[in-house]
């Protein structure tokens, strides 16, 4: 009919996506606090569902469970870690040292104690637990940061081949839950490291990292 306009729709789909983007992000924001006073074995949804004054009910349209709240927390900082990395690295010229290159890496993670500790829970809890597709998005999205940033590792250590910087990525990874879990004792074993025989077990978590990704470089060269 002439003279009577459609309604327009788009602009107020927009909105709403969004209004639910801010939401999502507020939940994790809610999620970080609630993992720095409680840790992850005591955070519930409901309290998670009270930091951000939401209705449980409305939290369940989000995150279907707690593992998949926290797997989405571990995403958005291992995103930020990987945009780090990449800034950092692009500034270099080509070609870099093994050492200098492993250097840039664990310095990264200072300041990511949370990401880490999340990193230590990935494979025996928080994908246990997650629909399949949450748990399928989160590996593209790894997968697409892998590829990308072991990429520019490829361009400042010519030895390494197409597709390798990416498994040192991931090898990079196992060091970090590894060394951190043994450099992390639980209090009953910190208190036996304070005996003189046994300081040869207290780790420096960030210095053995530095060693231990050096030498996994200078492997990568020495097998090319």
């Amino acid at each position: 009919m002439r003279g009577v306009s459609t309604p327009r729709t788009a602009p107020a789909r927009a909105r709403r996506d969004e209004d639910k983007t801010a939401r999502r992000e507020a939940i994790l924001d809610a999620a970080s606090r609630v993992w720095d006073e409680r840790g992850y074995a005591s955070a519930t949804m409901t309290d998670v569902a009270r930091e951000t004054r939401l209705a449980k009910g409305t939290l369940y349209l989000y995150f279907r469970t707690k593992e998949e709240l926290f797997l989405a927390l571990l995403a958005r900082q291992l995103w930020t870690w990987f945009d780090r990395v990449d800034a950092d690295l692009a500034a270099l010229s080509a070609p870099q040292e093994a050492r200098t290159l492993a250097a840039h890496l664990t310095e990264a993670l200072r300041g990511t104690h949370r990401m880490v500790d999340l990193l230590t829970l990935l494979s025996a809890i928080l994908e246990q637990n997650v629909p399949i597709e949450a748990t399928l998005a989160f590996k593209a999205g790894l997968g697409e940061r892998l590829r990308r940033t072991g990429g520019v590792m490829e361009r400042l250590l010519p030895h390494l081949r197409e597709g390798q910087g990416a498994r040192v990525l991931l090898h990079f990874s196992a060091l970090v839950v590894g060394l951190h879990q043994v450099a992390t004792p639980v209090p009953a074993a910190k208190a036996a490291t304070l005996d003189p025989q046994l300081h040869f077990l207290v780790l420096d978590f960030h210095e053995e990292l530095h060693v231990a990704l050096t030498a996994l470089l200078l492997g990568t060269e020495r097998a090319g």
